[in-house]
């Protein structure tokens, strides 16, 4: 734990008051924390705010180098602007609030480190590293990064990182000019388009397009269309996003459920491009016993499409939020706590967003889970968000 301006003091002791095996080490400046995190493995990295904001980020991306397996918790401290707290929001797994009892932070910091251990699996890490080398993140979306970190960044210099990628140009000024914006005149000004998606959505198209180019359809592969799966992943992403606006979430938030609904599927993508054979006949157990095709995947190969995928996005170092919406967009019942996340918008979306078409009747979309939505307590929106599901999968039939 860091605790540089000494407000949890007596943490550990009321950790164990409530008869936790926990050995809390507590530090009080960012260099001692690194001193001993390079020295030993840690299940948990716990920071609480203080007037050093900055540097305790910079802290916790060392600490993200070391351990990236750890799991990284926010506890409230010192108030934090809206930028700081979305900067906050890249690093940590959770952030809480000081109305939170203790034992949900304990309770809900050792379930995210099972949900850790599910990532780093040796099944799964042995299935994704038998692929071969892992891709590395892109130029332009490390460009983007550094600008994302950086307090100078502008309008310009961020239209000029992605003017040096002309397929990323083509891609943001294509979302912009979509039926999505509605903006009722043509965008062709690369400048005006990054002003009105963002940086960090930005950042998402980077990646996404990347990675949907690593893993390309096969010619004899025929039972479900990779454009039209990504398609989706798009009406997926921009309705994960507006339901996290209705719900009022940090911009961080709402960035983060958008590249989690374009990549949800990436583990389909991934599977069926390296082994088509085999995964053909997963598809066509899931479609002749009607069975949700993850747990199909989890019966014949052992792992199932969500937890290729996390693996894949814990590698390339994106918010952990991000990658548990990825894994369990599937089964959200399995994360901690009922707080609002990025998953539970996913989760939704990708729920209500009409399935894509295969071949032979499988189901690649998740069944809502009425028992998770209504732990989070938004049940009573399900029936607004489906109307906008509707409408956005209206608006793509209009566009072809």
């Amino acid at each position: 734990m860091l605790d540089t301006q000494g407000e949890y003091f007596d943490w550990s002791c009321k950790v164990n008051e409530i008869a936790r095996n926990w050995d809390v080490l507590r530090v009080d400046s960012c260099a001692s924390m690194i001193s001993f995190l390079n020295e030993s493995k840690y299940h948990a990295v716990v920071l609480a705010s203080s007037t050093r904001i900055h540097a305790e980020h910079d802290c916790l991306i060392k600490a993200i180098a070391l351990q990236p397996r750890a799991v990284r918790i926010f506890l409230p401290g010192m108030p934090l602007s809206g930028t700081q707290m979305s900067r906050t929001q890249d690093l940590v797994h959770r952030t809480f609030c000081s109305q939170t009892a203790l034992e949900e932070v304990i309770t809900s910091t050792e379930n995210l480190i099972k949900i850790n251990r599910l990532i780093y699996k040796q099944k799964t890490r042995e299935y994704v590293e038998s692929l071969g080398q892992l891709p590395s993140a892109p130029q332009v979306y490390r460009d983007l990064n550094d600008a994302l970190s950086s307090e100078q960044s502008n309008a310009d210099h961020i239209s000029r990182i992605v003017g040096q990628d002309p397929a990323l140009a083509a891609k943001v000024l294509s979302v912009v000019n979509s039926a999505y914006f509605g903006l009722g005149r043509k965008i062709s000004n690369i400048a005006e388009a990054v002003t009105l998606l963002g940086l960090r959505m930005l950042r998402a198209l980077a990646l996404s397009g990347h990675l949907i180019s690593l893993y390309p359809q096969q010619r004899n592969w025929s039972y479900f269309s990779f454009d039209n799966l990504n398609q989706r992943a798009m009406l997926v992403a921009r309705l994960a996003n507006q339901i996290c606006r209705d719900m009022k979430t940090s911009q961080a938030i709402q960035d983060q459920a958008f590249i989690a609904g374009l990549l949800h599927d990436l583990g389909l993508l991934v599977m069926a491009s390296q082994d088509a054979q085999l995964y053909r006949k997963v598809l066509t157990v899931s479609a002749q016993k009607n069975t949700p095709l993850c747990s199909v995947e989890k019966k014949m190969l052992g792992l199932f499409h969500g937890e290729v995928a996390a693996y894949l996005l814990n590698h390339w170092k994106l918010p952990a939020a991000v990658t548990e919406a990825v894994l369990l967009h599937h089964t959200p019942q399995l994360s901690p706590g009922s707080d609002f996340s990025p998953l539970t918008a996913v989760h939704i979306a990708d729920s209500l967003i009409p399935e894509a078409e295969t071949e032979i009747g499988a189901n690649l979309c998740n069944q809502l889970s009425m028992a998770y939505v209504k732990r989070v307590g938004v049940d009573k929106q399900i029936s607004r968000w489906q109307v906008v599901a509707n409408l956005y999968s209206h608006k793509q039939i209009k566009a072809h």
